[in-house]
This record gives C-alpha cells, structure tokens and sequence, in this order.
C-alpha cells in the first residue's frame, strides 16, 4: 500500500482539520494516510478528533510543543522521522502553519523531499495575515513544486492578486462526510433565522456581519452567532 502525510496545524476545531480528516477516512483501499499535527491541541475538540481518527484506523502523530514557534522550529525533526519510517508518495499539507513548517523542513532536508509529491491546499481567499514577507517566500517554494489546490473558484482570484499568477493551481471541491440531521431547537418562529459559525476575526467576514445586523429589520431577521 501506498502511505499519505497530511499535515495540520493542529488536532482541534477548524476547516482545515475537518477537510484533512474527511480525505483520510475515504474509502482508497490502497492509501493509508497519517496525519501529524504541528502544534499540539489542547481543547475538548482535540481529544473527540483523536477517538474519530482511531475508530477510522488513522494513524496519528502528535505534538510535544503547544507554542506555534516552537513546534515549527523543531518540526522538521518529527517529519523527517516519519517520512523515513512510512516512506510517503506524497506530503498533503493545509495552510499556512503547516506550509511553512514544511518548507523549513525542505530547507533543511532538500534531499528527503527528491521522490515525495507535495500537495497544498489554499483554504482561505486571505493568506499569511501575520507573516506576509514569509509567505511569499513560501508561495514561491510551492509555485516551483506545482503544489497548490484551490477549494473555491474565489481563491485564485485573490492569491494571483497578492503572490501572482499560478497556472498549476487545480481547483477540487471539499468532499464531506454525510451526518445524521437533528433539529435545531432555537429556531425563532415568524422571523428569517441566519446563522453564522466561525471564528471572530475579519478574515471570517464578522466586520462586514456585525454591519449588516445593524443595518436590517430586527422585526424581520433573527442571527445566531456561533464560533
């Protein structure tokens, strides 16, 4: 069987992790995924991630650092480990934490990368809001190994506008695992009901959410805001 390394910031709550997740319990006979997490994640969510992971039979390499810098630096010694123990065909890794952490792994390893495929997934229209000198570095990195997969038809607009056009980026819809629909007990009957989950940062829209709330008919519409 062929052996897959997704990389994640972390195994905790977010789009990212749920995407990486999903592509690892697909039913690909003839792929066993492993996925190794940067940081290490500490929430409730962490511990449900990790059971869902050992009911799937994917196997799981945790983080010793809950610091974002140090489990970077010292990352390349963990993937290095791994990629020597399950020689991977490809490397999946999903923004933008974990695209650095492999691209300081690349810098200081280039020859353990020579025969694995990186695959990158672009999450986010918005990229490396905190390190943008850094990311451009490491947009170049990928742009040379043709890694990049886009999730929306949006997100190559915006990243041609701020790292330049990329030719190779494929775009491949999440795929999602089905769940069983319960019904939502605070609907509020005789009003629209919206519901907005996500964090609270602007990259996730709240600034432009908070403007719209107060701007419509209270009468008319009711929000639920969840993160």
């Amino acid at each position: 069987n062929m052996n897959v390394v997704q990389i994640v910031s972390h195994f905790d709550l977010g789009g990212a992790e749920r995407i990486a997740i999903n592509i690892a319990k697909s039913k690909e006979s003839d792929i066993n995924y492993h996925m190794i997490e940067v940081v290490r994640g500490s929430s409730n969510f962490s511990r449900d991630y990790m059971k869902e992971l050992e009911t799937a039979g994917i196997k799981y390499y945790r983080s010793p650092f809950t610091n974002s810098k140090m489990g970077i630096v010292f990352f390349p010694i963990r993937l290095i480990a791994l990629i020597k123990k399950v020689c991977p065909i490809a490397i999946h890794t999903h923004t933008e934490i974990p695209d650095l952490s492999l691209y300081w792994t690349c810098l200081l390893a280039p020859r353990i990368m020579q025969d694995i495929k990186i695959v990158r997934t672009l999450h986010n229209t918005v990229l490396w809001n905190k390190w943008k000198s850094i990311g451009r570095v490491v947009e170049k990195f990928m742009q040379k190994h043709k890694a990049n997969i886009s999730t929306s038809n949006m997100i190559p607009c915006t990243y041609q506008k701020e790292f330049g056009f990329d030719s190779n980026i494929k775009l491949i819809y999440n795929g999602f695992t089905a769940i069983s629909q319960q019904i939502y007990p605070y609907i509020y009957s005789g009003k629209i009901n919206i519901l907005f989950a996500g964090r609270f940062v602007p990259q996730k829209g709240i600034p432009v959410l908070i403007n719209i709330i107060k701007r419509v008919d209270e009468k008319v519409f009711y929000f639920h805001i969840g993160r």
